[in-house]
């Protein structure tokens, strides 16, 4: 008889080329290690998604909420907060903050948001040649006690009054010159 066609399928091994009949066992390992990936990206994506904070989302640590464009580009008026600190949190001080006028000047001015067990620091950078006016401690004071309410729902709230010299990175280094409390 004709062995290309004798009435029966050809035997499998006569067309193999060789190795395992088997689903390819390395393709299986591959698709397992990219679903796990996958499914691990899905959750860190999810918790971000809700304010869970894995990582921190620059180098610094420090995340900014730009409340105000100065014209002409000269710069901006930030609300930079700490990982401890909800976005949310972060505009609704920049929105009171904005209401009471605080950013409503000709220069760059930047607030810094954190919080360290359940209390609250904001921290303003002042021009200490300034700040000796008559009214500027009662006037930081009356800020205090509004954005305790308005802001951090009546939780503990300290505010800094700093040097305007900051370093960069997880500690910003902040030299505080007074604390309201």
């Amino acid at each position: 008889m004709n062995e290309a066609f004798d009435g029966l399928p050809p035997e499998p091994s006569k067309y193999r080329t060789g190795g395992d009949p088997r689903p390819d066992r390395s393709r299986r390992v591959a698709f397992a290690i990219v679903g796990v990936f996958l499914s691990l990206a899905a959750t860190l994506a999810i918790l971000e998604a809700v304010g869970v904070h894995v990582w921190p989302r620059n180098e610094t640590g420090w995340e900014r909420h730009t409340v105000r464009t100065l014209p002409g580009g000269r710069g901006t008026c930030d609300v930079f907060h700490s990982r401890r600190i909800p976005r949310d949190d972060a505009v609704r001080l920049g929105a009171a903050l904005e209401r009471e006028g605080f950013f409503d000047v000709d220069h760059v001015v930047s607030v810094f948001v954190t919080r360290d067990g359940g209390e609250y620091a904001v921290s303003f950078f002042i021009d200490w040649q300034r700040f000796d006016e008559a009214g500027a401690v009662p006037a930081f004071e009356a800020l205090r006690a509004k954005l305790r309410w308005e802001v951090f729902d009546g939780q503990p709230l300290v505010v800094n009054l700093c040097d305007q010299e900051v370093r960069g990175g997880l500690d910003p280094g902040l030299t505080i010159r007074r604390q309201l409390r």
